[in-house]
């Protein structure tokens, strides 16, 4: 079983930015993989992979790109 924890963290500009921590437990020692949207996708469309994570026993930390999903926009044009 994936355990799915949502954390948020606030960049120098201010925009809070949106990410998901996948732990399966198993391996407490193994790598996190990293997953990163294209343009126009969010953390909602990694879901088909966190099932075959936690049968495999691995972590991974999936974000949502400024602009995009969960994540805040930003406010000002130099962000």
């Amino acid at each position: 079983m994936l355990h799915t924890t949502q954390k948020r963290v606030t960049s120098a500009d201010g925009t809070e930015i949106y990410y998901e921590v996948w732990n399966s437990g198993a391996r407490t020692a193994s790598p996190r993989l990293l997953f990163i949207h294209g343009l126009g996708g969010d953390v909602d469309g990694w879901q088909f992979v966190r099932d075959v994570l936690a049968k495999e026993g691995l972590s991974a930390v999936a974000l949502d790109l400024r602009g995009h999903g969960y994540s805040d926009h930003p406010t000002k044009a130099s962000a």
